[in-house]
């Protein structure tokens, strides 16, 4: 009976408080944290307060794994890092009075270092040209340099030739294509002359003995090369072969 009675008692006590009474609801979240495994505990405790004075207050505690992705993009220019040159070509400038005509004479002297590694080179392009209208071949086809070869400027034993020009009558130019290997050590240079036997005769009066008149030069055909790294046997790109471009000898008159 007496159980009965303090039941309708709270009944009647939260009917009351439903009618007439108001709570505040306070929420503290002072708690909480991310462990290192990656799991969260969060901390709340909630105090009800109602208008009598009396309150409640109640703390829960939750856990659980953060999880998510990370996204985002990334901007930039990449930069290579320069190519480092295996095989270096290099022109020689020497005080020339000129090609004699009638004998064995100089015409362009290059030297060939390799700074790291040894290089084996198989194969050069050097072209032979006059730019002041003189001829390499006669007006009737007579090659006007015969005999061309790569000498060691020191004691003219030949590294790579002897080779002949094939270019049609009268032509100004032709690309001598040097096909005897030979290596440069690695951190050694390797100096080179191109020379030949100067025609004393001409097809035609005037065509090639005019001193005056006209110049030759040689110019290597550095991005023609064809060499390789002796330890690897793999080819040097075009890039590891410097100059990237044409290396130009000294003009000069025949006399």
């Amino acid at each position: 009976m007496n159980s009965l009675k303090i039941l309708t008692a709270f009944a009647a006590i939260a009917l009351a408080c439903l009618a007439g009474c108001a709570s505040v609801i306070i929420d503290d979240k002072a708690g909480g944290g991310v462990t290192d495994d990656g799991t969260v505990i969060e901390t709340t405790t909630d105090t009800n307060t109602g208008i009598g004075g009396g309150s409640s207050t109640t703390t829960q505690t939750e856990t659980g794994t953060a999880t998510g992705t990370e996204t985002g993009t990334e901007t930039g220019t990449a930069t290579e890092p320069p190519v480092e040159a295996l095989l270096i070509a290099s022109y020689v400038p020497w005080m020339a009075n000129g090609l004699t005509a009638g004998t064995r004479d100089w015409i362009f002297q290059f030297d060939l270092e390799a700074p790291k590694v040894t290089v084996e080179v198989a194969s050069l392009e050097i072209r032979l040209e006059s730019l002041t209208g003189g001829m390499v071949a006669g007006s009737k086809g007579t090659p006007y340099f015969t005999g061309l070869a790569l000498v060691d400027p020191t004691n003219s034993s030949v590294i790579a030739g002897p080779i002949e020009i094939s270019a049609p009558a009268g032509s100004s130019s032709a690309v001598l294509q040097f096909q005897n290997s030979f290596m440069v050590s690695a951190g050694t240079t390797v100096s080179l002359v191109l020379s030949a036997d100067v025609s004393g005769t001409e097809d035609a009066t005037g065509e090639f003995l005019n001193g005056a008149a006209y110049t030759y030069d040689a110019v290597m055909l550095t991005t023609m090369t064809v060499a390789s790294n002796e330890e690897t046997g793999i080819q040097l790109l075009p890039t590891e072969i410097a100059p990237n471009a044409d290396l130009v000898g000294q003009a000069q008159l025949v006399q």
